[in-house]
């Protein structure tokens, strides 16, 4: 018959094998409590076994934590995630969690890139300033700014985020719209304010802190997000497989497990069968459209928008959605 000091020993075991602190008090009232709850047969009197009173125990841990009993915090074994599938969804699924990893806090995803836009202007003129380099004038930058700004999202959530420098985002431009008219005379700004410009994320749209460059000679102003790119998630593009359409964006369902993903594809009167497969990491889904058809449509046959669900395991919340071909994070509607 399987005593109490048996469990007691069998207890100790286990705490040891899963790090637990084995207590002098706790052991012998969890061995108690297991003594009790074994199955005992009337007539013969003979416990089920030692192994039945090791599953108690093992059943005592999993809630050792809901009942008050101490035990070794810093030996707590943190979740497993599940292994991410081989090829261009397991890569993208990489490749992005690498990035929110990297990213400090607000970690920010963006749809694209951060780029320069422009604000007024009325001739060709005004609209190709950014095509050649930009320099400043000796007074031109103010000398003090905020240094956090915040970034409100269309509902209204808001997170505060540092500011970059007028100087570091004029550095930034040529860095992220490459310079195309390298002999043209470059644009003189003569001022810049801290405003907001309207960007796409994937959790929706946000207005968020950007630079006003004025220029000299021209009503238009170049617009520079003015945020930290050590805060920004930004998964290095790359072409993870060009065998089948790009996904462009997605449309959440109420109960938020069903994605519908608009893409171009040939027309619906071809004979082509589209299917779409989906991997998930801890904070992304990343999803690939697939094709099949027996003989191509002409030429006059592609370029149509077409559409697909795909059912998810559980809630999307505020994951970023990826595009499987690229790796790009693509615009939700939630």
């Amino acid at each position: 018959m399987t005593t109490a000091p048996d469990l007691e020993a069998s207890l100790r075991r286990l705490f040891i094998d899963h790090e637990y602190m084995a207590d002098d008090e706790v052991v012998p009232r969890l061995a108690a409590e297991a003594q009790r709850m074994v199955h005992v047969r009337r007539r013969r009197h003979i416990v089920v076994g030692l192994a039945a009173g090791v599953a108690v125990i093992a059943a005592a841990l999993g809630v050792f934590s809901a009942l008050g009993l101490p035990g070794d915090e810093r030996t707590e074994a943190p979740a497993v995630p599940a292994a991410l599938p081989i090829g261009p969804l397991g890569d993208a699924l990489r490749t992005f969690e690498a990035s929110w990893s990297a990213a400090a806090p607000p970690k920010l995803t963006f749809v694209g890139p951060l780029r320069p836009d422009l604000r007024g202007g009325t001739t060709i003129e005004d609209k190709m300033v950014l095509n050649g380099r930009l320099t400043t004038a000796d007074t031109a930058l103010p000398e003090s700014w905020p240094t956090e700004a915040v970034v409100r999202w269309s509902e209204g959530r808001t997170a505060m985020v540092p500011v970059l420098s007028p100087t570091q985002a004029l550095d930034e431009i040529p860095r992220s719209y490459p310079i195309i008219c390298k002999t043209c005379a470059p644009r003189v700004v003569t001022g810049a304010r801290l405003t907001t410009m309207l960007l796409s994320t994937t959790t929706g749209e946000a207005q968020v802190p950007a630079w006003e460059f004025s220029l000299e000679g021209t009503t238009a102003a170049v617009l520079m997000p003015a945020i930290p790119e050590t805060h920004v998630v930004k998964p290095v593009p790359e072409a993870l497989s060009a065998s089948f359409p790009a996904a462009e964006e997605a449309r959440v369902s109420g109960n938020g497990r069903e994605l519908t993903l608009t893409f171009t594809g040939e027309s619906p009167d071809c004979n082509v069968t589209y299917t779409a497969i989906h991997a998930r990491s801890e904070h992304a889904v990343a999803v690939q459209i697939e094709e099949s058809s027996k003989e191509r449509c002409n030429f006059f046959d592609v370029g149509f928008q077409r559409q697909l669900t795909i059912h998810l395991d559980k809630p999307i919340g505020d994951d970023a959605v990826l595009d499987g071909r690229h790796g790009n994070p693509i615009r939700v509607e939630r």
